[in-house]
C-alpha cells in the first residue's frame, strides 16, 4: 500500500472519529438537558406537594375555628355571622387553591383532571373519560 492511501485512510478515520465525538458530545448534551428537566420537574411536584399539605393544615385549623363558632352559638354565646362567613370564605379560597395545585400536580405526572367529575384523564384527551365534558386548559 503506498503513502497517498494511508493518509487517505488516515484522514478518513479522522474525520470519522471527530464526528462519532461531536455525535457523543449532542448526545451527552440532550441527556444532561433532559436530566436538568427532570430534576425541575421534581423539585416543583415536591414543592406543590409540601404546598398542599400546608393548605390541608391551614383549612384543618379554619374548620376547627368554624366549629368553634358554632358550638358557641349552640351553647348560647350568639357568633356574628359576619365572623362565620369570613371563615367559611378563607375554607373556600384555600380549597380552590389545593384544586389549582392539584391540577398542577396531575399536569406535571401528564394527567389532566376533570373540572366537572374530578376524574382523571390523560393529556391528551379532549373531553373527559367519565362523563365526556370538554377538557378545558
Amino acid at each position: 500500500m503506498d503513502l497517498e492511501k494511508w493518509k487517505e485512510q488516515w484522514s478518513d478515520l479522522c474525520r470519522g472519529t471527530r464526528k462519532l465525538a461531536g455525535d457523543m458530545g449532542e448526545a451527552a448534551w440532550t441527556g444532561a438537558l433532559k436530566a436538568g428537566q427532570a430534576a425541575e420537574n421534581a423539585i416543583r411536584y415536591t414543592r406543590l406537594k409540601a404546598r398542599v399539605l400546608d393548605l390541608g393544615t391551614q383549612v384543618r385549623s379554619q374548620m376547627r375555628k368554624i366549629g368553634e363558632l358554632v358550638y358557641a352559638t349552640h351553647s348560647g354565646t350568639p357568633t356574628d355571622s359576619a365572623t362565620l362567613q369570613a371563615a367559611l370564605e378563607a375554607v373556600d379560597k384555600l380549597n380552590e387553591e389545593i384544586d389549582e395545585c392539584q391540577r398542577a400536580l396531575a399536569a406535571l405526572r401528564g394527567i389532566r383532571i376533570c373540572g366537572v367529575c374530578g376524574a382523571e384523564n390523560r393529556a391528551a384527551d379532549s373531553r373527559c373519560t367519565q362523563c365526556g365534558q370538554p377538557l378545558d386548559c
